[in-house]
């Protein structure tokens, strides 16, 4: 930004100013986003979480469940058989790009643990149509993770066509 001289270029410096304007500009559009979406979800964790301990009752459900005790992996719900069984996994996609990855880390995990799982993955309304690819490429990794596993994993995918609140 700066001369042979030592002077600061004043073009550059404008054009600085207007990227870090911009950058700014994205952050708060994003927080706002954020902040919209989170009052759309409403208390969808907690209510779902009373609904499984309901309708399950011979499962240990938690938010932040640890799957994983060798890399800590944690899903948004976990429910363990509290007899013989499949345990569920559960992940609640609001909005994020990389729906895809909480499919990849039970996969990889897989072959260290000792039980079934079933991973629901439920996406929100923003998945209907922005991020639609990003649910379809989940979708389609979860069936690749279901077929390589042999039926060790299960895969379904859930999506609403509204929000919960």
């Amino acid at each position: 930004m700066s001369m042979q001289d030592g002077t600061i270029d004043p073009e550059q410096s404008q054009r600085f100013e207007n990227f870090m304007a911009r950058q700014e500009k994205r952050r708060a559009n994003r927080r706002q986003r954020t902040n919209e979406i989170a009052s759309k979800w409403g208390q969808l964790p907690d209510d779902l979480l009373r609904e499984l301990e309901e309708s399950l009752p011979n499962y240990a459900w938690r938010t932040e469940g640890l799957f994983s005790q060798t890399r800590m992996q944690k899903v948004d719900i976990l429910g363990v058989p509290t007899q013989q069984g499949r345990a569920i996994a559960i992940e609640l996609e609001r909005d994020r790009s990389t729906c895809v990855r909480n499919i990849i880390k039970i996969w990889m995990q897989m072959d260290q643990q000792s039980r079934n799982f079933q991973l629901i993955q439920v996406f929100s309304p923003v998945y209907l149509n922005e991020k639609k690819t990003w649910r379809e490429e989940a979708e389609f990794v979860g069936a690749r993770a279901a077929h390589d596993t042999a039926g060790k994993l299960s895969y379904e995918s859930i999506q609403m066509p509204i929000w919960p609140t």
